[in-house]
């Protein structure tokens, strides 16, 4: 069954943070695309009975672009504190970052604890924040963070990375029938009829697989059959895909700005085809988007980093979201 899966990573994951061991085992990555359902394995792990069981304290943070490390040291603080000894926000925003460094560190100090930063951006130094915390390779202690890339200025080994990939035609439909009849106030005949699901099956492949895109079809749909009594047929023949690029935008601001021209020239490609590394390389030095097929590399290497292809069974091929090429193709026509 697809949920079968979802139990399999999920315990693979808790195994890998309770009994890995060693310095370079206590940092575990969730890596992927914006939407892919990087920060939900997350909750669902920090969540677990096993978990919270293994570890105390914990903490969660979830962060944004403009996140001052101050702002992080508070929140962090507020988490692992006794509750009896609670100290008020105004009192720990008027504290120096020293403090509020010192005051975590003797909070966390000779404890198990368990810390998960979700969603890092690009420009948070983690090495600097890694300084703050004590050393918690022997003691068991683990950091989860989850971003659509490596950051550079940490060490994370292979093995403690794990790449989300999107979900399958079985996986989607599931997710999309549970969306839909869920929660959105559709009931008896209303509900998404079985004799569509084959219709349903082939709108759902524009989504490939991105739970983001398939929850907001689910959304969109249900709120327009209820609003609007449309029939399902037509429902399904006039999904609006516009709402989704909207919902990858930020993930296109935060690319690498010498990765943009790569990414303007996906457009180029056809839907769901297989990216192959020569032809990328033509297509990159005709353009003028890089000077020499020797420099291609690098920029192969950056847009895998951060989430926008993906590497097939060959090292030479690779493939990309169908909404990241429907959102190339309209920055394209915009530039």
């Amino acid at each position: 069954m697809w949920w079968a899966w979802g139990k399999m990573w999920k315990c693979l994951l808790r195994t890998k943070i309770i009994g890995g061991k060693g310095y370079n085992s206590w940092i575990v990555l969730i890596k992927g695309m914006s939407g892919i359902g990087k920060t939900a394995l997350a909750r669902k792990i920090y969540n677990h009975p096993t978990i919270i069981q293994h570890f105390e304290p914990r903490a969660w943070v979830s962060n944004s672009a403009h996140f001052t490390i101050k702002e992080l040291l508070i929140k962090l603080i507020q988490q692992v504190e006794d509750p009896q000894n609670l100290h008020s926000s105004s009192l720990l925003e008027n504290m120096d970052n020293e403090s509020l460094r010192d005051m975590l560190y003797q909070h966390l100090k000779g404890t198990r604890y368990f810390v998960v930063l979700d969603d890092v951006p690009k420009q948070m130094h983690l090495k600097s924040f890694l300084q703050i915390l004590p050393e918690g390779s022997g003691n068991g202690s683990r950091l989860l963070l989850t971003s659509h890339m490596m950051h550079v200025d940490i060490y994370v080994r292979d093995e403690n990375v794990h790449q989300m990939k999107p979900l399958d035609a079985e996986k989607s439909w599931q997710l999309f029938l549970k969306t839909i009849n869920h929660g959105n106030r559709l009931t008896g005949e209303h509900k998404f009829p079985k004799s569509l699901e084959h219709m349903g099956k082939q709108m759902l492949r524009k989504c490939d697989g991105l739970p983001l895109a398939i929850k907001e079809v689910g959304k969109q749909l249900a709120e327009k059959k209820v609003s609007e009594g449309i029939e399902w047929e037509q429902l399904l023949e006039s999904v609006d895909f516009g709402s989704m690029l909207k919902l990858l935008e930020p993930f296109y601001l935060q690319l690498d700005p010498k990765l943009e021209s790569c990414f303007l020239c996906m457009a180029f490609f056809k839907e769901s085809t297989t990216l192959r590394k020569e032809k990328l390389k033509q297509i990159w030095v005709a353009g003028g988007v890089v000077d020499s097929a020797y420099k291609c590399k690098s920029y192969l290497d950056g847009l895998i980093n951060e989430s926008v292809i993906d590497v097939k069974e060959k090292s030479t091929e690779y493939r990309m979201n169908a909404l990241l090429h429907m959102l190339s193709i309209q920055k394209q026509r915009k530039n």
